[in-house]
């Protein structure tokens, strides 16, 4: 079994977290079964990309998660599969100086 390479690893790994909180928070309200669906639609893949990396599908799976984002995030302020994958790449590759 192949890794993906770090911080992409750790990317997915923040995505699959932010996803399951996000989950957690609409399934409170009630009123959100749908995007509920297509959120765990959108992550579904991340642990089969993981497990079987290097097999050329992670264009794949970010599509996925482009696919949710033209649904659900059309504000800045809204939740964002993408912007939680590049920020959290961002922070990994360029961290802050102590």
């Amino acid at each position: 079994m192949t890794q993906p390479p770090d911080p992409l690893f750790s990317c997915y790994l923040a995505v699959l977290d932010q996803a399951i909180i996000h989950a957690r928070a609409l399934a409170l309200d009630g009123k959100s079964h749908r995007q509920i669906a297509h959120l765990l639609d959108a992550i579904h893949v991340i642990p089969e990309l993981l497990r079987t990396w290097g097999k050329g599908r992670e264009r794949g799976l970010f599509r996925y998660l482009e696919d949710f984002d033209k649904r659900y995030a059309r504000l800045e302020t809204d939740f964002s599969l993408t912007r939680v994958f590049h920020e959290t790449n961002k922070r990994l590759v360029y961290p802050a100086s102590p």
